[in-house]
């Protein structure tokens, strides 16, 4: 009898466990658009192509640096100032740490 019931209950907790998923990973423009408001950020949509282009530290600028040795171009010139004179000195993704970089137009 139980293992009836746990052949009826596995089918269904996978079903479940996939629904709870897709739902974490759906867009909530609701609690977006609130949590901008509060931090006065601006407003961006949250699609898989929305950010390309994007400085992945302040998603405002379009990136244009191109960071040494690691060679990653990912970061807006304001950003990699600010990282440089933190004294960090590392690269947003990659954790290296920037010897130097260079505009890229």
């Amino acid at each position: 009898m139980l293992q009836t019931l746990l052949m009826l209950a596995v089918p269904t907790l996978f079903t479940l466990t996939a629904v709870l998923y897709t739902l974490s990973c759906t867009e909530r423009p609701g609690r977006e658009l609130l949590m901008n408001r509060r931090t006065g950020r601006k407003v961006t949509t949250n699609t898989p192509n929305s950010h390309i282009g994007e400085c992945v530290v302040c998603f405002e600028e379009t990136y244009m640096v191109l960071l040494y040795p690691c060679q990653h171009s990912t970061v807006c010139l304001r950003c990699v100032a600010e990282i440089i004179a933190s004294g960090s000195g590392e690269c947003p993704l990659c954790r290296s740490q920037i010897q130097g970089y260079s505009e890229v137009f």
